[in-house]
């Protein structure tokens, strides 16, 4: 195999209110550029709008991102997606027909179709308002997927009024990805 076709490419698909420049995505950013993958940001601005609409601005401007890319020279692609995020990543690998190992954070409802068994870990808090976590343990423990849940965590992982244990479930996540990654 020549060198080219050697290199790694992490992606990173933030949430509607969380940025990549978030602690979730910082540190998977650092994690990932230590394990030598190239990093490539996606940063939608069409967040406005009714879901529906905001949802196609957003798959579209990330597939543009995606083709700005020469994806022939690497070999392997780890997406990091959250919440919005979680749904634009699984599409971007449908479109693009890519083999893709996915980590999925605090995924929607509409992610679950788009979870391979083997290929993704999801990372939830167990309070998240969005994806129930009995509903989320459910179904990857039937797909045999990955799963941890952040007890106490909400949509952001964070436990509301405890930013000390918020610290240490960030300090856990980080080392799921770095097992993962």
């Amino acid at each position: 195999m020549n060198k080219a076709a050697q290199k790694k490419l992490a992606v990173f698909f933030p949430g509607r209110n969380y940025s990549v420049d978030s602690p979730l995505f910082y540190y998977a950013i650092r994690v990932c550029e230590g394990k030598g993958y190239e990093i490539l940001k996606m940063d939608y601005k069409e967040t406005a709008g009714n879901p529906e609409e905001v949802m196609s601005l957003v798959r579209e401007s990330a597939l543009r991102t995606m083709k700005t890319v020469s994806l022939a020279d690497y070999s392997e692609f780890l997406f990091i997606s959250k919440s919005i995020g979680t749904i634009i990543a699984g599409w971007v690998e449908e479109q693009l027909k890519l083999s893709v190992r996915h980590i999925f954070l605090t995924p929607l409802p509409g992610t679950l179709r788009l979870m391979k068994p083997g290929r993704c870990l999801v990372i939830a808090g167990d309070q998240d308002y969005v994806l129930k976590k009995e509903q989320l343990k459910a179904f990857c423990d039937e797909n045999r997927i990955a799963l941890w849940q952040a007890p106490e965590g909400g949509h952001s992982l964070n436990v509301k009024g405890h930013p000390e244990e918020s610290i240490r479930i960030l300090g856990e996540v980080v080392r799921l990805y770095d097992e993962f990654a």
